[in-house]
């Protein structure tokens, strides 16, 4: 928006009770995802008193001037939605199966905003019909960005020789927070059935799995000791490399075959360019979520012409349209919204690819052309310009703009 002449930039909550109101708001992110939880007294209290905190805060230091906010996701959803000026609330996550009681606790804080945005039609909340305006705008991505920008061959080596990672091996890759909802252990069962079928053929396959530890989501860090655990994965700490953040790897057989990387996120040029690398550097990508809003990560391999595998599940289902067309899904979806799959299905998805290398370079191609056309910074832009627009003139958006038209 910068770039356009729209003044705008980021600020970042802090709560008081940083590790308690996290740990509340992640309760709320997988209840709103559909997962099972309970809405207790004292989790309001804490949400609403840190919502209270941050608000004050953030008035005191000036930072909620501008002619419109917009608020992602629920964290800041209360705090956001105190202030008096034009505000529009953006949700990233799949809602189309969500725990009732947590929507309708949040819903009066989400009906004082002038607009909501979400990724697509069948995640926008029905408590919200006729209440505010709604807008179907997918993210999109920037192909100029360190994360996205063509990289030389020599550097994608550098990453990969840096990690112990054998570039002359087949490398499938997830990159993804480590969340139960990304289903870590399905994916390193996946790659352990397909690596032994593909070793009767005398081809050898790595796992690389990279993610890094979200400020707001304390559930990060068990879910990354339990998959170590469960593996026992070996540590290899990292020496500090040029170009590469702090990072640390646990690795599985010897050689290794499964690399677990926990990528340091500062400085975060550094980790856009090593999850470029990665991405660049590999065979296929898998996003084997459980639920998901979009998944940017797919987005990203698609435009370096990478054939994914992903579960068809919310976002990735709409990304992939139909297995074949511009990735290759896993599963199906239950009546809760849930993926119900099988290791064995990935598994055979994986050597799909190998079986038909040809076919799986067509699709990757033609998901490279799609993400160019419907998916690029600039048409996301191009919604946000009339989104703005519309929430200043209070005008309600016409059919084609609520669907990013």
């Amino acid at each position: 928006m910068n770039s356009v002449g729209i003044r705008a930039h980021w600020e970042v909550i802090r709560p008081r009770g940083f590790t308690k109101f996290f740990g509340v708001t992640k309760t709320f992110h997988n209840a709103l995802q559909g997962m099972e939880a309970s809405l207790t007294k004292e989790m309001k209290e804490t949400y609403l008193r840190e919502s209270e905190y941050i608000f004050k805060g953030l008035t005191r230091e000036e930072k909620l001037k501008g002619d419109v906010l917009i608020c992602h996701d629920p964290q800041p959803l209360a705090a956001i939605s105190y202030a008096d000026a034009k505000k529009v609330w953006r949700a990233h996550i799949d809602l189309s199966f969500p725990c009732k009681e947590f929507v309708d606790f949040l819903l009066p804080y989400i009906e004082r905003y002038d607009a909501a945005i979400f990724h697509f039609e069948d995640f926008i909340l029905e408590e919200l019909s006729g209440k505010i305006p709604v807008y179907l705008i997918p993210a999109g991505i920037n192909f100029l960005t360190p994360k996205n920008m063509e990289l030389p061959p020599e550097f994608c080596s550098y990453i990969l020789n840096s990690f112990g990672i054998d570039r002359n091996k087949p490398i499938i890759l997830q990159i993804s927070r480590f969340d139960r909802f990304k289903d870590p252990r399905g994916v390193v069962e996946a790659i352990e059935l397909a690596r032994s079928e593909l070793r009767k053929e005398g081809l050898d396959i790595q796992l690389v799995y990279a993610g890094n530890m979200a400020g707001d989501d304390p559930e990060g860090l068990t879910i990354l000791s339990e998959l170590i655990d469960d593996l026992g994965a070996q540590e290899r700490r990292l020496r500090k490399r040029r170009l590469i953040p702090q990072s640390v790897v646990w690795t599985v057989g010897e050689p290794p075959f499964i690399f677990i990387i926990n990528l340091g996120s500062t400085p975060l040029i550094e980790n856009a360019l090593v999850v470029n690398a990665l991405q660049r550097g590999a065979t296929i990508v898998l996003q084997k979520s459980l639920k998901e809003g979009l998944g940017l990560t797919i987005l990203e391999a698609m435009c370096k012409k990478k054939p994914v595998i992903a579960g068809n599940v919310g976002g990735p289902a709409h990304l992939i349209k139909e297995d074949g067309l511009y990735g290759y899904s896993v599963g199906h979806e239950d009546d809760r919204g849930n993926l119900v799959y099988t290791s064995e299905e990935t598994a055979g998805e994986i050597l799909r690819c190998f079986e038909a290398p040809q076919a799986a370079f067509k699709m990757a191609e033609r998901a490279q052309r799609n993400v160019g056309v419907n998916y690029s910074a600039v048409r996301h832009l191009l919604d946000y310009l009339r989104l703005l627009d519309e929430t200043m003139k209070g005008s309600t958006p016409s059919a084609d703009k609520q669907n990013g038209g």
